[in-house]
């Protein structure tokens, strides 16, 4: 596998996500704990970016409709979304966030 670096860990707040690019994959950042999670940025229940979302206990909601995601697993914790969201993996070197693809 590959990574990538998008960001410092400096960079992303506590209580909200940090949106990178990867190709062309909106991505979502989040620190929870002192740990990076990476999920996909976009809510599969109407399109609107979960990085802009609040983020409280490790759960992100959607600023749309609501939904709820666990940014540890994708997971998709409350209504109205029905499908989880795709993770990525993450390393943090030296302060800057690496994604791992291919």
């Amino acid at each position: 596998m590959d990574y990538v670096g998008v960001a410092q860990l400096s960079d992303l707040p506590v209580d909200r996500g940090h949106v990178v690019t990867v190709g062309d994959a909106p991505i979502a950042l989040f620190l929870v704990d002192g740990q990076v999670y990476a999920i996909d940025d976009r809510c599969p229940h109407a399109g609107a970016s979960l990085g802009a979302g609040e983020l409280c206990d490790g759960e992100v909601v959607c600023t749309r409709h609501g939904a709820m995601f666990d940014v540890r697993s994708g997971e998709v914790v409350g209504p109205p979304a029905e499908d989880d969201v795709a993770t990525w993996p993450v390393r943090v070197v030296d302060g800057r966030i690496e994604i791992g693809i291919g």
